[in-house]
Protein backbone atom coordinates (compact mmCIF):
# COMPACT_ATOMS: atom_id res chain seq x y z
CA UNK A 1 0.00 0.00 0.00
CA UNK A 2 2.61 2.38 1.14
CA UNK A 3 4.37 2.23 -2.63
CA UNK A 4 1.05 3.29 -4.46
CA UNK A 5 0.43 6.36 -1.77
CA UNK A 6 3.93 7.29 -2.52
CA UNK A 7 3.07 7.37 -6.51
CA UNK A 8 0.18 8.90 -5.86
CA UNK A 9 1.90 11.77 -3.89
CA UNK A 10 4.38 12.46 -6.44
CA UNK A 11 2.30 12.77 -9.31
CA UNK A 12 2.53 16.17 -9.23
CA UNK A 13 5.82 16.08 -10.12
CA UNK A 14 5.98 15.91 -13.75
CA UNK A 15 4.07 19.53 -13.41
CA UNK A 16 7.16 20.96 -12.29
CA UNK A 17 9.31 19.83 -15.17
CA UNK A 18 10.14 22.35 -18.14
CA UNK A 19 9.03 21.44 -21.03
CA UNK A 20 11.30 20.04 -23.45
CA UNK A 21 13.03 17.71 -20.81
CA UNK A 22 11.83 13.99 -21.48
CA UNK A 23 11.73 11.89 -17.73
CA UNK A 24 11.77 8.48 -16.36
CA UNK A 25 9.95 8.29 -12.94
CA UNK A 26 9.78 4.66 -10.81
CA UNK A 27 8.77 5.01 -7.58
CA UNK A 28 11.70 7.32 -5.96
CA UNK A 29 14.29 7.16 -8.66
CA UNK A 30 13.72 9.90 -11.64
CA UNK A 31 15.92 10.27 -14.35
CA UNK A 32 16.14 13.50 -16.79
CA UNK A 33 17.09 13.69 -19.75
CA UNK A 34 17.17 16.05 -22.98
CA UNK A 35 19.86 17.13 -25.94
CA UNK A 36 22.57 19.64 -24.23
CA UNK A 37 24.15 20.67 -27.25
CA UNK A 38 23.53 24.56 -26.84
CA UNK A 39 23.55 26.66 -24.20
CA UNK A 40 20.22 26.96 -23.39
CA UNK A 41 19.53 23.52 -23.48
CA UNK A 42 22.00 23.36 -20.89
CA UNK A 43 19.70 26.24 -19.35
CA UNK A 44 16.98 24.16 -19.48
CA UNK A 45 18.72 21.18 -17.85
CA UNK A 46 19.35 22.89 -15.22
CA UNK A 47 16.17 24.67 -14.66
CA UNK A 48 14.37 21.24 -14.43
CA UNK A 49 17.07 20.20 -11.73
CA UNK A 50 15.81 23.39 -9.96
CA UNK A 51 12.70 22.59 -10.43
CA UNK A 52 13.21 19.46 -9.02
CA UNK A 53 14.63 20.34 -5.82
CA UNK A 54 12.60 23.24 -5.21
CA UNK A 55 8.89 20.63 -5.18
CA UNK A 56 10.85 18.54 -2.90
CA UNK A 57 11.72 21.25 -0.55
CA UNK A 58 7.71 22.29 -0.56
CA UNK A 59 7.10 18.58 -0.20
CA UNK A 60 9.05 18.18 2.36
CA UNK A 61 11.71 15.71 0.85
CA UNK A 62 14.88 15.21 0.81
CA UNK A 63 16.96 15.33 -1.73
CA UNK A 64 20.11 12.57 -1.86
CA UNK A 65 22.72 14.23 -3.76
CA UNK A 66 25.50 11.91 -3.27
CA UNK A 67 23.05 9.48 -5.43
CA UNK A 68 22.62 11.47 -8.03
CA UNK A 69 24.70 12.51 -11.10
CA UNK A 70 24.95 13.40 -14.68
CA UNK A 71 25.95 11.07 -17.74
CA UNK A 72 26.68 12.29 -21.12
CA UNK A 73 28.69 11.29 -23.94
CA UNK A 74 31.26 14.30 -23.27
CA UNK A 75 31.53 16.66 -20.46
CA UNK A 76 30.20 19.72 -21.56
CA UNK A 77 28.72 21.44 -18.41
CA UNK A 78 28.53 21.44 -14.66
CA UNK A 79 25.26 21.00 -13.16
CA UNK A 80 24.49 21.57 -9.66
CA UNK A 81 22.08 20.79 -7.19
CA UNK A 82 21.43 22.66 -3.97
CA UNK A 83 24.25 24.46 -4.72
CA UNK A 84 26.57 20.99 -4.98
CA UNK A 85 28.24 20.05 -8.48
CA UNK A 86 26.93 16.99 -9.69
CA UNK A 87 29.70 14.28 -10.72
CA UNK A 88 30.13 12.89 -14.13
CA UNK A 89 29.95 9.86 -14.26
CA UNK A 90 31.10 7.23 -17.60
CA UNK A 91 28.84 4.56 -16.14
CA UNK A 92 25.39 4.34 -13.79
CA UNK A 93 23.27 1.18 -12.59
CA UNK A 94 19.84 2.31 -13.76
CA UNK A 95 17.23 0.03 -12.17
CA UNK A 96 19.64 -3.17 -11.79
CA UNK A 97 21.21 -2.45 -15.39
CA UNK A 98 24.74 -0.63 -15.73
CA UNK A 99 24.04 2.52 -18.43
CA UNK A 100 26.73 4.13 -20.79
CA UNK A 101 26.20 7.39 -22.01
CA UNK A 102 26.93 4.89 -25.48
CA UNK A 103 24.49 2.89 -24.40
CA UNK A 104 27.25 0.63 -24.85
CA UNK A 105 26.22 -2.96 -22.45
CA UNK A 106 30.05 -4.52 -22.42
CA UNK A 107 30.31 -3.56 -19.07
CA UNK A 108 27.02 -4.53 -17.36
CA UNK A 109 27.71 -7.94 -19.89
CA UNK A 110 31.38 -8.82 -17.39
CA UNK A 111 29.23 -7.76 -14.20
CA UNK A 112 26.87 -10.18 -15.07
CA UNK A 113 28.64 -12.99 -16.06
CA UNK A 114 31.20 -12.35 -13.43
CA UNK A 115 28.25 -12.34 -11.02
CA UNK A 116 26.95 -15.85 -12.47
CA UNK A 117 30.23 -17.44 -12.02
CA UNK A 118 30.08 -16.35 -8.27
CA UNK A 119 26.82 -17.95 -7.89
CA UNK A 120 27.86 -20.96 -9.90
CA UNK A 121 31.11 -21.39 -7.40
CA UNK A 122 29.44 -21.12 -4.80
CA UNK A 123 26.55 -23.68 -5.22
CA UNK A 124 29.29 -26.35 -6.20
CA UNK A 125 31.10 -25.50 -3.33
CA UNK A 126 27.91 -25.10 -0.65
CA UNK A 127 26.36 -28.92 -1.38
CA UNK A 128 27.87 -32.34 -2.08
CA UNK A 129 24.24 -33.83 -3.47
CA UNK A 130 24.49 -36.47 -6.57
CA UNK A 131 21.67 -35.85 -7.98
CA UNK A 132 21.88 -33.40 -11.57
CA UNK A 133 18.21 -32.17 -10.85
CA UNK A 134 19.16 -30.64 -7.61
CA UNK A 135 21.87 -28.64 -9.39
CA UNK A 136 19.50 -27.55 -12.25
CA UNK A 137 16.81 -26.41 -10.00
CA UNK A 138 19.40 -23.84 -8.37
CA UNK A 139 20.79 -22.81 -11.84
CA UNK A 140 17.61 -21.88 -12.96
CA UNK A 141 16.36 -20.08 -9.58
CA UNK A 142 19.96 -18.08 -8.74
CA UNK A 143 21.89 -17.93 -12.08
CA UNK A 144 19.50 -17.56 -14.95
CA UNK A 145 17.81 -14.11 -13.72
CA UNK A 146 20.59 -12.20 -13.34
CA UNK A 147 21.04 -13.73 -17.44
CA UNK A 148 17.35 -13.12 -18.21
CA UNK A 149 16.86 -9.58 -16.37
CA UNK A 150 15.94 -6.80 -18.51
CA UNK A 151 17.65 -8.74 -21.32
CA UNK A 152 15.71 -6.73 -23.85
CA UNK A 153 17.21 -4.22 -23.18
CA UNK A 154 20.92 -5.13 -23.17
CA UNK A 155 21.05 -8.33 -24.81
CA UNK A 156 24.73 -9.42 -26.20
CA UNK A 157 25.21 -9.30 -29.54
CA UNK A 158 28.79 -9.32 -30.53
CA UNK A 159 30.06 -12.94 -30.77
CA UNK A 160 33.02 -12.58 -27.53
CA UNK A 161 29.62 -11.41 -25.15
CA UNK A 162 27.31 -14.32 -26.40
CA UNK A 163 30.10 -17.17 -25.85
CA UNK A 164 31.33 -15.28 -22.64
CA UNK A 165 27.67 -16.30 -21.47
CA UNK A 166 26.96 -19.59 -22.76
CA UNK A 167 30.39 -20.85 -21.03
CA UNK A 168 29.06 -19.80 -17.96
CA UNK A 169 26.45 -22.40 -18.62
CA UNK A 170 28.21 -25.24 -20.44
CA UNK A 171 31.27 -25.18 -17.39
CA UNK A 172 28.18 -25.45 -15.27
CA UNK A 173 26.95 -28.14 -16.75
CA UNK A 174 30.22 -30.06 -16.79
CA UNK A 175 31.41 -29.39 -13.41
CA UNK A 176 27.36 -31.10 -12.21
CA UNK A 177 28.01 -34.14 -15.06
CA UNK A 178 31.42 -34.55 -12.94
CA UNK A 179 30.16 -34.28 -9.57
CA UNK A 180 26.83 -36.32 -10.23
CA UNK A 181 29.11 -38.71 -12.18
CA UNK A 182 26.43 -38.29 -15.02
CA UNK A 183 26.98 -37.54 -18.86
CA UNK A 184 26.86 -33.85 -19.64
CA UNK A 185 23.77 -34.75 -22.19
CA UNK A 186 22.00 -35.92 -19.37
CA UNK A 187 22.30 -32.12 -17.67
CA UNK A 188 19.56 -30.16 -19.69
CA UNK A 189 19.67 -26.52 -19.21
CA UNK A 190 18.18 -24.30 -22.12
CA UNK A 191 20.59 -22.24 -23.97
CA UNK A 192 20.88 -18.38 -22.48
CA UNK A 193 20.76 -17.10 -26.17
CA UNK A 194 18.03 -18.77 -26.92
CA UNK A 195 16.01 -17.78 -23.63
CA UNK A 196 16.68 -14.06 -24.55
CA UNK A 197 15.04 -14.24 -27.77
CA UNK A 198 12.00 -15.97 -26.03
CA UNK A 199 12.50 -12.68 -23.72
CA UNK A 200 11.93 -10.72 -26.78
CA UNK A 201 8.97 -12.43 -27.97
CA UNK A 202 7.10 -11.47 -24.86
CA UNK A 203 8.15 -8.26 -25.04
CA UNK A 204 6.87 -7.64 -28.35
CA UNK A 205 3.84 -9.65 -27.07
CA UNK A 206 3.57 -7.51 -24.07
CA UNK A 207 3.70 -4.39 -25.75
CA UNK A 208 1.07 -5.84 -28.36
CA UNK A 209 -1.64 -6.20 -25.33
CA UNK A 210 -1.19 -2.75 -24.25
CA UNK A 211 -1.25 -0.99 -27.29
CA UNK A 212 2.37 0.35 -27.50
CA UNK A 213 3.99 -1.58 -30.22
CA UNK A 214 3.58 2.07 -32.34
CA UNK A 215 6.31 3.50 -30.11
CA UNK A 216 8.87 1.38 -31.92
CA UNK A 217 7.92 -0.75 -34.80
CA UNK A 218 5.60 0.24 -38.05
CA UNK A 219 3.07 -2.56 -38.82
CA UNK A 220 1.51 -2.25 -42.39
CA UNK A 221 -0.73 -5.28 -43.72
CA UNK A 222 0.23 -6.66 -46.92
CA UNK A 223 -1.17 -9.51 -49.70
CA UNK A 224 1.76 -12.04 -48.34
CA UNK A 225 1.86 -15.07 -46.19
CA UNK A 226 2.85 -12.87 -43.22
CA UNK A 227 -0.17 -10.30 -43.57
CA UNK A 228 1.42 -7.64 -42.59
CA UNK A 229 5.02 -5.75 -43.36
CA UNK A 230 7.29 -4.73 -40.14
CA UNK A 231 9.89 -1.69 -40.14
CA UNK A 232 11.18 -0.15 -37.29
CA UNK A 233 10.21 3.72 -36.59
CA UNK A 234 13.36 5.11 -37.18
CA UNK A 235 16.21 3.58 -39.29
CA UNK A 236 19.60 2.46 -37.26
CA UNK A 237 22.74 4.57 -38.12
CA UNK A 238 25.06 2.32 -36.19
CA UNK A 239 25.89 -1.27 -35.45
CA UNK A 240 25.03 -1.05 -31.70
CA UNK A 241 21.52 0.54 -32.52
CA UNK A 242 20.78 -2.01 -35.39
CA UNK A 243 20.89 -4.39 -31.93
CA UNK A 244 18.53 -3.19 -30.39
CA UNK A 245 15.35 -4.40 -29.28
CA UNK A 246 13.17 -2.88 -32.23
CA UNK A 247 15.74 -3.23 -34.96
CA UNK A 248 16.01 -7.26 -33.30
CA UNK A 249 12.41 -8.21 -33.23
CA UNK A 250 12.05 -6.72 -36.83
CA UNK A 251 14.82 -9.94 -37.94
CA UNK A 252 12.55 -12.68 -35.54
CA UNK A 253 9.83 -11.41 -37.24
CA UNK A 254 10.75 -11.78 -41.08
CA UNK A 255 12.02 -15.53 -39.70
Amino acid sequence: MAPLLFSIFILDLKNVIPEGIAYKLCADDLKLYAVSETIDQRRRIQKAIDSVQKWCDENDMILSTPKCAVLCSKQQHMYTLNGEILPVVSSVKDLGVIMTPELDFSLHITKTIQSASLICNTILRCFIIKKPEFYVGLFKSLVLPRFIYCSEVWRPYLKKHVEAIERVRSKFIRRVSIRCNVEKDSVKLPLISQMHIENDLRMYNRLQRTNNLSRYLNIRENNLRSNQTVSTVEVARTERVNNMFAWRMVRILRH
